[in-house]
């Protein structure tokens, strides 16, 4: 395991589609460290926690897997992603 990794969570850049815009919220985790033979080794991971969709005014959240998502919990796990996601469609 990594020594000198981190986790964090990221939204990735908005994406347009006719009528709206989709992005994701991914947690990204990396990590190097020194093997005992002298060498480096590194880890990166990249895993989708939720997708954003934007159509018209009206947003909407889902797991990975297509649930719902409250808007609530996609406030704690991201802030401001919404909003984000909304000035996104207006630039």
């Amino acid at each position: 395991m990594p020594r000198d990794g981190d986790m964090r969570l990221f939204m990735d850049r908005a994406v347009p589609f006719p009528g709206g815009r989709v992005a994701t919220l991914s947690r990204v985790m990396r990590g190097v460290w020194k093997t005992e033979q002298d060498g480096i080794g590194g880890v990166a991971e990249k895993h989708p926690v939720a997708v954003l969709v934007l159509v018209g005014e009206r947003f909407q959240a889902l797991t990975p897997s297509g649930d719902p998502m409250d808007r609530d919990e996609v406030e704690k796990l991201c802030p401001g992603a919404e909003a984000r996601l909304r000035a996104s469609a207006e630039a």
